[in-house]
C-alpha cells in the first residue's frame, strides 16, 4: 500500500506557547521515508528522536543536540489525516501554538491536498500482549491492548466541576470524526495553575486566543468551551501526537486514564523496544 503525503509545502507562523518567541514551521512532501525533521541537509525521522523529560508538552532531541519543542499538535494533525510521509522544517525551536488546537494544521494540510507517494506505507506495529505503563502512585496509567487497528480511549478526571470526569473514544482512520471531534480541542490549563507555570518559564506565550483557561466559574475564554468534553478531547489529541513518535502505525487499543505526556512517552519507549529501537 502506498503512503500518503502533502501535495505541496505548507508554512504556518506564530509563537511558541512556552517560549513566547516567533516560530515558523514548514511541512513538505518527503525526500525520504516516514515523517522526519530536516536540519539543513540532515534528515531525522521520528523513530530516531530522543524524548527527554519536558513539562506540559513533548520535546524531541536529535543528533547533534538539535531540539524541537511542543510537537504534539502538529504530529496529531498529520496522523489524524493519515499522512505518513513528510519533511518538517522549523525556525524558532518550538512548533507554533496557533489557536491551541490541531485544527489550523488540519485546515492548511487539507487545503494543500493529500497525495499518494511512490513510497510504501510504513509497516504497522502489532503487539502480541498488553503493555501497561503507570506512575508510582498508581492512580494514572496508559495501556496498549492487541487490536486490528488503532483505537484510543481517554479517561480524564479533574476536581474542577467544569472539566470533571469524562471519557471519550476514537477509532483512528475515521478522518471526518477526527476533524470534527478531536482536532478543534484546545490545550488547556486551570486558572490557578497559570502563575506557577510562568514561574517555571512555561506558558510564557500562552493567552486566551491560544489556550483554554478554566476557572472556578468555567472557561475565561469568550465563548466558553468549543465542544462538549473539550478538555478530554484535547488529551486524546496529545496522546495521538505522542504515539506518532513510534515512527510507524500501531495496531492496538490504547487506553489512557489521567495520563499525560510523560506517561505517553514511556509507553512509546516500551513500544520502540519491541522494534529494536530506544
Amino acid at each position: 500500500m502506498r503512503g500518503v503525503a502533502l501535495c505541496r509545502p505548507v508554512t504556518l507562523r506564530g509563537i511558541g506557547v512556552h517560549s513566547g518567541g516567533a516560530s515558523t514551521v514548514t511541512v513538505m512532501p518527503p525526500t525520504g521515508p516516514g515523517i522526519a525533521f530536516r536540519f539543513g541537509e540532515m534528515r531525522c525521522t521520528l523513530g530516531e528522536a530522543g524524548m527527554p523529560h519536558a513539562e506540559r508538552g513533548t520535546e524531541l532531541v536529535f543528533s547533534g543536540g538539535r531540539r524541537v519543542r511542543t510537537v504534539e499538535h502538529l504530529l496529531a494533525a498529520l496522523t489524524g489525516l493519515g499522512v505518513d510521509h513528510a519533511d518538517i522544517e522549523i525556525r524558532g525551536g518550538e512548533i507554533p501554538i496557533l489557536d491551541g488546537s490541531a485544527l489550523p494544521f488540519v485546515q492548511a494540510f487539507r487545503e494543500a491536498g493529500l497525495c499518494e507517494t511512490d513510497r510504501e506505507k510504513p509497516e504497522e506495529l502489532a503487539i502480541a500482549m498488553p503493555l501497561v505503563v503507570d506512575d508510582p502512585a498508581g492512580d494514572r496509567f496508559v495501556a496498549a491492548f492487541p487490536a486490528p487497528s488503532l483505537r484510543l480511549t481517554y479517561i480524564l478526571e479533574y476536581a474542577n466541576p467544569h472539566i470533571g470526569c469524562r471519557r471519550v473514544r476514537h477509532d483512528i482512520g475515521e478522518t471526518g470524526a477526527f476533524v470534527r471531534e478531536i482536532a478543534p480541542a484546545r490545550t488547556f490549563a486551570l486558572e490557578e495553575e497559570v502563575a506557577a507555570l510562568r514561574g517555571r518559564s512555561l506558558a510564557v506565550g500562552g493567552a486566551l486566543d491560544n489556550a483554554l483557561v478554566v476557572g472556578e466559574d468555567g472557561p475565561l475564554n469568550p465563548g466558553g468551551f468549543r465542544m462538549e468534553g473539550e478538555c478530554v478531547r484535547h488529551k486524546m489529541l496529545d496522546l495521538l501526537g505522542d504515539l506518532a513518535l513510534l515512527g510507524r502505525g500501531l495496531k492496538a487499543h490504547v487506553v489512557a486514564c489521567r495520563a499525560g505526556h510523560g506517561t505517553h512517552r514511556r509507553l512509546v519507549s516500551r513500544l520502540r523496544r519491541l522494534t529494536g529501537r530506544r
